[in-house]
């Protein structure tokens, strides 16, 4: 039972290292001039994601010592290649946030699933720790629906003339209320 926990913490590690590396890459993309919120979001993601690894890796030493490295490069071939999501600058920043938001709910998912795993196998130290990285890791979802109204009238005011600047601030206000009206 515990190969099961070992595997979904190893699954985890990939999942956030693979995305910390594709934020890296995207940040030497945006504009922090034009695109500043998003660039401090995506900083703010990078530094959340940054001080997951020690806890993860510790969490995962402890479990097995003697497979850690095998595991880690098995699950990372075998885990999805968030990369591949991503798209080069020239798809604008409001895509690469869409891409990261795309990413970051992955990440999330494997954490809910290693969390419920950990909950279920009395692993309350797993539990702990993935349960504080959803904590951690689910706020910045939102921030990213919050600032890309933004951005893509940003993007949009750079390309035509004639736009309307109060579009972001309109549809991040409609998309609150969509939110606010959505089945529980």
């Amino acid at each position: 039972m515990y190969g099961l926990l070992e595997q979904y913490l190893s699954e985890q590690v990939a999942l956030e290292e693979q995305l910390y590396s594709t934020i890296d890459q995207q940040l030497a993309e945006v504009d922090e001039k034009k695109f500043a919120d998003a660039r401090n979001l995506l900083i703010n993601t990078k530094q959340v994601l940054e001080q997951h690894f020690e806890p993860l890796n510790q969490m995962l030493d402890k479990l097995d010592q003697e497979i850690l490295a095998e595991r880690k490069q098995l699950q990372l071939s075998n885990v999805t290649n968030l990369n591949g999501l991503h798209h080069k600058k020239d798809n604008g920043i409001s895509r690469m946030l869409c891409e990261t938001y795309s990413s970051l709910n992955i990440v999330i998912m494997s954490n809910a699933l290693l969390y419920t795993t950990a909950l279920a196998l009395n692993s309350e130290a797993v539990a702990i720790l993935a349960l504080n990285h959803l904590q951690r890791l689910t706020p910045l979802i939102m921030k990213l629906v919050e600032l890309l109204p933004s951005v893509i009238t940003t993007e949009l005011a750079s390309l035509s003339t004639g736009i309307d600047p109060l579009a972001g601030e309109t549809a991040l206000k409609n998309m609150k209320l969509a939110l606010m009206k959505a089945p529980k």
